[in-house]
């Protein structure tokens, strides 16, 4: 069995996808939230007011509610011992 799980930073699959294609600074910061979201289940300050700068309160919002949902879909998975393909890879959209 699979689990899904938390990471500590940024997968190698992303840093690899930021180099090659880049992000803007709004992109980044989205990831560098949902990383620190994800790993620690809190933000620093100075993080959620840059957030709150770049993306405005409805944005920055609407991005939480979405990590919220996709962290608890893996939670569900890992609570119900659900099977993943791990023959499946992630390939971004070209």
């Amino acid at each position: 069995m699979t689990r899904i799980s938390y990471c500590t930073s940024m997968s190698d699959q992303v840093r690899d996808l930021v180099a090659e294609r880049g992000f803007s600074p709004a992109e980044l910061a989205v990831l560098e939230m949902t990383t620190e979201l994800v790993t620690t289940a809190s933000l620093a300050p100075a993080r959620l007011d840059r957030l709150r700068e770049v993306l405005g309160d409805e944005q920055l919002l609407e991005v939480l509610m979405i990590i919220n949902r996709w962290s608890g879909l893996a939670l569900m998975i890992n609570a119900l011992d659900v099977d993943i393909d791990t023959g499946t890879r992630f390939s971004p959209p070209r």
